[in-house]
């Protein structure tokens, strides 16, 4: 069961959380950014940021590693 979140502003993703992991899916539940992070927050302006073992990994709207 995936509990969102936050909601990105503009542009229709929220973050969610699944077993303790989080990630990113669109407003049709499609995962944008896999539910393997310790942090990550819905899209704004067409980045969202995301952290897994203190490292900082920015996606774009792709689910492309920036």
């Amino acid at each position: 069961r995936m509990i969102q979140t936050e909601i990105g502003t503009n542009d229709g993703t929220a973050a969610v959380k699944k077993n303790d992991k989080w990630g990113v899916i669109d407003m049709n539940n499609n995962i944008i950014v896999q539910l393997i992070f310790d942090d990550a927050k819905a899209y704004n302006e067409g980045f969202c940021i995301t952290i897994r073992d203190d490292t900082v990994y920015i996606f774009d709207k792709s689910g492309t590693n920036q």
